[in-house]
């Protein structure tokens, strides 16, 4: 039937959604931990590639909002497929035959104002 058909699709959804929010809220956070970590050793290293705070920091703050640029460009690629979604079924509705047809010899008239 149609309602399970809907609620399967609804499933399939939901399953993605957990994916795709997953990927995008964790991974973001993890890459952030390990730059933070390996630019943390980088500081504190005496070496060559040895990097001051203000440089990590400057960093950090390239890679956040790069990050949000991403998130936001997620954002909108959600937004579009769902409004896509909407409006195949609103074309599908627009589209479909009616099954309950009208009596021969019945006219419709406008009610009468007084």
């Amino acid at each position: 039937t149609h309602c399970e058909r809907y609620l399967i699709l609804n499933i399939k959804s939901a399953i993605a959604y957990l994916f795709y929010a997953t990927l995008t809220t964790s991974l973001p956070q993890i890459m952030i931990a390990v730059v933070l970590f390996y630019g943390g050793l980088l500081v504190h290293s005496d070496g060559p590639d040895h990097i001051s705070s203000g440089q990590l920091v400057t960093f950090l703050l390239y890679l956040s909002s790069l990050s949000d640029a991403f998130n936001s460009i997620g954002s909108i690629f959600a937004s579009l497929t769902q409004a896509v979604g909407a409006a195949d079924k609103v074309f599908e509705l627009i589209h479909r035959q009616p099954k309950i047809e009208e009596p021969s010899g019945v006219t419709a008239t406008a009610p009468q104002v007084d």
